[in-house]
């Protein structure tokens, strides 16, 4: 049987050779009576065949069972072997498995191919499925044609799973006898040509199957090998079985390998054909063993084993077991010697006793039946550890003695790490069902179908988990109405970009309340990048929404209030204002009279006394009382003209007897006269229909402009221009002085000990619904502009009213 990508096969290399054997003798499994005393080599052939724990049989073409071993008669359930002679697997196993067995092997008819590890599921009596490891090799006759299969089938259902689970230590198992790869070549004695090639042999050599049919033993080896090469297949020929080492191969692009080789002559159709196992030494020389039969072959792999083989003689009397032979793997797991294993009596001495009375019995019968059983042990080590082994025993009887062949695998780690990935699930689980949130997994379609869900579900939203797996659709369904468009928008944008989800929405529970939700996810990928699902929480925010909304009341509440106390403070505010201008215009009135009173009757009666003492001075005849007479006179005329200045000072006459344009004009005299300004007036000379209240005021506003001028502005020069602009009034003033950055200062207080500064003044416009607007730049002086509108017909009612 060739090498098969499933290492495990590799130990069964040579059963291959064991069948052929059976059928070259024409000797059913388990018969030995055709069979010479002298022929022990093959008696003990048959009778490792027969016991070997896996099942191998020997049928015909039409599927029907020629010979077999025991491990095939347990495998069809079947009474015993004689029953299954001349009978196929449809007569013992259900038909829908039998179909699977027969579909293999008439591959194998069709092709003429090996199959190799084919897996096929044979049900116990108990109902426990299995699964079987098949390969069938087809044997030819003379005539290249098929004459009968030979089929090894192995109980793989715990490998199996465990390559399915990915199981460390089964792969590295699973490595070893993937590297223990063999070539078949199978030359006829007389022809020395090839007959049949393996896939391994001619990968090895570098030539196809039918290339190698196509030649003979001569075209493969180097001509200055051949004279050696004669020899040894000369002296193959006469052996039945022969090994050898260091044979030299020609390989099709001419380089040279080394093998090493093992071969048998086997008889078909009355030819005599030697087959021959080789192994390529060139890479492996350093660790290939010299292999020269097929005990040496086992136990190199037993040697190598992961797990513990060993081998048992059971009294069946005393039920004890005493160790025949173990490998060193098998001396590692019992933690003591191989000497004191040797020594002992009874194996079982050094073993928990932790097995129950009915698993010994059946394990006892199985002995006696000779039926493979499995089971678990607890070694007791004398370090104090005990560890747990799983282990597979086949029991055979050789010259009526009971042997147990075993497989011990130490499985104390595993169940470590299975307890401890149970206690980390118990706490995962525990942890997700505690959050205050609901976490899920969801698939990455255009839906986000829920694949799982927490059970906070049902507490939040009064959705049983246990709806998502008849309904996985359900979380879309009870999206807001209002916000299901966005946010499976923004859920199918995130999934095409790869990017995270995160939105803000509202679902309706079963009991139709809204509840506000924080949803965070991301995409959980493998790791070569592909993305696998959706990984998220959902996070209730119904009282921070609520919160929020109350926030938001309280927040508009206050908008209103503030609002209503603006607008009570800017109606506060207009009133001062407009009593301000009342107190400003009862103040100019108050000046008006002041200086009207002080004109009329002080400045009259100075006059007149001074005209007396003028009088008074011009009779007198002492020269010294007519002096000081006109020392008084000169004192009366400073006092008038002090007096005629305060009059002025309080209340220009010329505003009100000359007009606006004239009492500008005389404020920027004095000016020149006081600051040492140079002034320009400008105005268009028409006369401005002006209410009195207005004319005032822009009076003192231009007066208090130029006294700013001269106090702060450093100017040397200013300009006054009044024109009419339609039914406004533009009065300017400008100077050259310093300036200032309007964007950082506007000096809207200068002079606040008057109460009359700029700000007054553009606060007074604004109720004469008129402007200021002011102009400047540091180093260019400064530029101020009010406009206020004259007087109509309209206002002239309002005023009346």
């Amino acid at each position: 049987m060739a090498t098969s990508a499933n290492s495990k096969i590799d130990i069964l290399n040579e059963i291959r050779i064991l069948g052929e054997e059976l059928i070259r003798h024409s000797v059913k499994a388990g018969d030995l009576s055709g069979v010479s005393g002298e022929n022990n080599k093959y008696k003990l052939a048959c009778i490792l065949l027969d016991s070997f724990p896996h099942a191998v049989c020997i049928k015909d073409t039409s599927g029907r069972f020629l010979a077999c071993n025991k491990a095939v008669q347990q495998l069809m359930q079947a009474d015993s072997i004689n029953q299954l002679i001349g009978k196929t697997e449809k007569d013992f196993i259900p038909d829908s498995e039998a179909q699977l067995w027969r579909k293999i092997e008439q591959d194998v008819l069709k092709t003429g191919q090996t199959a190799f590890d084919c897996e096929v599921p044979v049900t116990d009596k108990n109902g426990v499925q299995k699964c079987y490891l098949v390969t069938v090799v087809p044997v030819f006759d003379d005539s290249n044609r098929i004459a009968a299969l030979i089929a090894v089938s192995l109980d793989a259902t715990k490998e199996i799973q465990a390559i399915r689970n990915i199981d460390e230590s089964e792969r590295r198992y699973r490595t070893l006898f993937e590297g223990a790869a063999e070539g078949i070549l199978m030359a006829d004695v007389q022809t020395r040509r090839f007959y049949f090639a393996n896939p391994a042999i001619c990968k090895m050599l570098g030539y196809s199957e039918s290339e190698l049919k196509s030649l003979r033993v001569d075209d493969i080896h180097p001509k200055e090998e051949m004279d050696k090469i004669y020899a040894m297949f000369s002296q193959f020929v006469k052996e039945e079985k022969s090994t050898a080492i260091d044979i030299p191969f020609l390989c099709k692009d001419g380089s040279i390998k080394f093998f090493y080789g093992s071969s048998t002559t086997i008889a078909l159709d009355a030819r005599r054909y030697r087959v021959g196992f080789f192994t390529d030494m060139t890479k492996l020389k350093k660790t290939q063993q010299k292999l020269d039969t097929t005990q040496k072959h086992l136990q190199l792999i037993i040697d190598n084993s992961f797990d513990g083989i060993s081998i048992c003689e059971f009294h069946t009397k005393l039920n004890k077991r005493r160790l025949v032979f173990c490998n060193n793997k098998y001396v590692e797991m019992t933690g003591r010697s191989r000497e004191e294993l040797m020594a002992a009596d009874n194996l079982n001495d050094f073993v928990s006793d932790r097995v129950n009375q009915k698993t010994k019995d059946y394990w006892y019968q199985c002995i006696l039946k000779q039926i493979p059983f499995k089971g678990q042990t607890s070694w007791i080590r004398p370090d104090g550890k005990e560890n747990i082994y799983e282990w597979a025993a086949a029991p055979v009887v050789i010259d009526g003695r009971y042997y147990i062949v075993g497989v011990d695998r130490d499985i104390t780690e595993q169940i470590q790490k299975h307890k401890q990935l149970e206690m980390a699930e118990a706490r995962y689980r525990t942890l997700v069902e505690q959050l205050p949130a609901i976490l899920y997994v969801a698939a990455l379609d255009e839906n986000s179908t829920t694949l799982f869900i927490s059970p906070q579900v049902e507490t939040i939203l009064g959705i049983k988990p246990q709806q998502y797996k008849v309904n996985p659709d359900v979380w879309r369904e009870r999206l807001h109405p209002e916000d299901k468009d966005r946010v499976m928008k923004e859920l199918v944008q995130a999934h095409s970009h790869e990017q995270p989800f995160s939105c803000e929405y509202r679902m309706i529970n079963f009991s139709g309340k809204i509840v506000w939700f924080r949803d965070e996810a991301s995409i959980v990928k493998d790791q070569n990048g592909k993305p696998l699902f959706l990984q998220g929480v959902m996070l209730d925010i119904s009282d921070r929404k609520q919160a929020e909304h109350d926030l938001e009341q309280i927040k508009s509440e206050l908008e209103t209030r503030i609002q209503q106390r603006t607008i009570e403070l800017e109606g506060l505010n207009k009133q001062l204002r407009s009593l301000a201008a009342e107190l400003s215009l009862a103040e100019e009135r108050t000046r008006r009279r002041i200086a009207s009173d002080v004109h009329d009757n002080i400045g009259q009666n100075l006059a007149l006394a001074r005209i007396k003492l003028q009088s008074l001075a011009e009779s007198s005849q002492n020269e010294a009382a007519k002096e000081e007479l006109k020392n008084l006179s000169n004192l009366l005329t400073k006092t008038i003209e002090s007096t005629r200045l305060l009059t002025f000072e309080i209340s220009p006459p010329v505003l009100y007897e000359l007009g606006f344009d004239s009492g500008v004009e005389w404020l920027l005299r004095q000016s020149r006269q006081r600051d040492r300004l140079i002034t320009d007036f400008d105005t268009d000379g028409q006369t401005k229909q002006l209410d009195e209240n207005i004319k005032v005021f822009l009076f003192q506003a231009v007066r208090e402009l130029l006294i700013n001028v001269a106090k702060h502005a450093k100017a040397k020069h200013v300009d006054v221009s009044i024109k009419q602009v339609d039914d406004k009034m533009n009065i300017c003033v400008a100077d050259d002085g310093t300036g200032f950055d309007i964007g950082k200062k506007l000096p809207l207080k200068e002079n606040m000990a008057t109460g009359f500064g700029l700000f007054s003044i553009r606060e007074r416009i604004r109720l004469l619904n008129g402007s200021l607007a002011v102009e400047s730049k540091p180093g260019f002086g400064t530029k101020i502009i009010m406009t206020v509108p004259l007087k109509t017909n309209g206002s002239k009612k309002r005023n009346k009213k």
